[in-house]
C-alpha cells in the first residue's frame, strides 16, 4: 500500500519537508520500477541494488544513470503498465529512431495542472488571452496541454503556430492577447524582425520563452532585447519530452527557474564521472520522475548543463531553483544502445 505524505496547508513548506517527501517518493519509485520495468529490474540487478535499501540520498546516488540512448527504439522496456492504459506517446524529434515516452491520461492531466500553476505565477488570470506560438499538433500535443492549462486559469487560449511577425501581431490584435508563449528561438527570431520598432502598444503583459529538447541560448542580453521590443518581462522556461514538458520556470523575480519539486528530483552530476555535484557547481542535469506510473525515469541524463540554486528566491519561496541551461552535451554514441540495452535486443 502506498504511503501518504501530506503537509499542513496553513504552514510554510520548509526545505526539510521537501527532502523528507523526496526520500519517500524515491524509495517508492525504486521499488515500483524494480518490480514493473524490465529495464530497471535488470539495471538494479546488474548494479547489485537492493530496492528495499534505498534509505538516503547517498544510497540513491549509487544507482547507475539512465542514458537517453537506452530509450531509443525500446520504450516498452521502461513501461510499467499494459498498452491499454497508455493514452499518448511523444517523440523527441518525431522519428522512429528517437526517444519516445508514453503517458497515461492522469499523467497528462497532472502536467496540465503543473503548467497552469506556472501560468498563474506569471499573472495569467480570468479574462486574459494566452497566445500559444507552438506548431499545432495532434490532440494532447504541447499546444493542447498549454491551452487546457490556460483554461484552468480561467483564461482563453489561441494557438497561432509559427507565423511571421506581422501575422502574429494581427492575431494579437484580433484576439486581444495578453500573454505569449513559444519556443525560445522562434520568439527571438520574430523579435528580430521588428527591426527597431516598439511593440509595447500591443499591451502584452509577459512572454514565456520555452527551452527543451534542443539547446538555444537565453542570456540577459537576449532577455533585454526581447523585453525592449515588447515592453514586458520575458521569462525562461525549461522542459523536455522525457520529463513531461514542464520542469521549471522563472517567477516574476527572475531569480532562477523554480523546479517542480513535487514531480521531479533533480541532481547535478559531473558529465564525465557521473559524480553528484554540490549546489552551485555546474554540471549535467539529471532527473527522476516522482509521480509517473506509465514510464517512470530514474536518474535520467538530460545532456543539459546548468547548476542548482539553494536558498530563498527574491519572491520568498524556498523551492530549489536552477540556472537557465547553458549548453547541451552532444555525445558521439548517444544513438547507440548501452551495454545493458543490448541484452534486450
Amino acid at each position: 500500500m502506498t504511503r501518504k505524505y501530506s503537509l499542513d496547508k496553513d504552514q510554510p513548506i520548509k526545505r526539510e519537508d521537501i527532502e523528507r517527501y523526496h526520500l519517500l517518493k524515491l524509495s517508492e519509485v525504486i521499488k515500483y520500477t524494480g518490480a514493473k520495468s524490465p529495464f530497471y529490474r535488470s539495471l538494479y540487478a546488474a548494479a547489485g541494488i537492493d530496492t528495499d535499501e534505498i534509505k538516503s540520498f547517498d544510497d540513491f546516488s549509487k544507482i547507475p544513470l539512465t542514458e537517453p540512448r537506452d530509450l531509443i527504439g525500446r520504450p516498452q522496456l521502461f513501461c510499467c503498465l499494459p498498452q491499454s492504459e497508455i493514452f499518448r506517446g511523444f517523440s523527441a524529434d518525431g522519428t522512429i529512431d528517437s526517444v519516445r515516452v508514453f503517458y497515461t491520461k492522469d499523467e497528462l492531466d497532472r502536467i496540465v495542472a503543473s503548467i497552469a500553476a506556472a501560468l498563474r505565477t506569471l499573472g495569467l488570470r480570468r479574462g486574459d488571452v494566452l497566445q500559444i506560438m507552438f506548431p499545432p499538433e495532434a490532440e494532447w500535443g504541447c499546444d493542447y496541454l498549454v491551452s487546457r492549462a490556460a483554461e484552468a486559469c480561467g483564461a482563453s487560449a489561441v494557438v497561432t503556430g509559427h507565423d511571421l511577425l506581422e501575422g502574429q501581431v494581427r492575431k494579437i490584435v484580433e484576439h486581444k492577447s495578453t500573454m505569449l508563449i513559444g519556443s525560445n528561438p522562434y520568439i527571438y527570431a520574430i523579435t528580430g524582425l521588428a527591426e527597431g520598432r516598439d511593440l509595447d502598444w500591443l499591451g502584452i503583459k509577459s512572454i514565456i520563452m520555452s527551452r527543451g529538447c534542443n539547446y538555444f541560448p537565453f542570456d540577459e542580453s537576449i532577455r533585454r532585447e526581447v523585453e525592449a521590443v515588447w515592453g514586458c518581462n520575458a521569462y525562461d522556461q525549461y522542459g523536455t519530452i522525457e520529463t513531461g514538458l514542464a520542469v521549471s520556470i522563472e517567477c516574476k523575480a527572475q531569480d532562477g527557474l523554480h523546479i517542480n519539486e513535487a514531480d521531479f528530483f533533480v541532481e547535478i552530476v559531473d558529465p564525465e564521472s557521473g559524480e553528484v555535484l554540490e549546489p552551485g557547481e555546474e554540471g549535467e542535469l539529471v532527473f527522476t520522475t516522482l509521480n509517473r506510473r506509465c514510464m517512470p525515469l530514474v536518474r535520467y541524463r538530460s545532456g543539459d548543463i546548468s547548476n542548482l540554486i539553494e536558498g530563498k528566491c527574491r519572491c520568498g519561496a524556498e523551492i530549489l531553483r536552477m540556472e537557465g541551461v547553458k549548453r547541451k552535451i552532444i555525445r558521439e554514441d548517444e544513438r547507440k544502445p548501452s551495454r545493458l540495452s543490448k541484452t534486450f535486443l
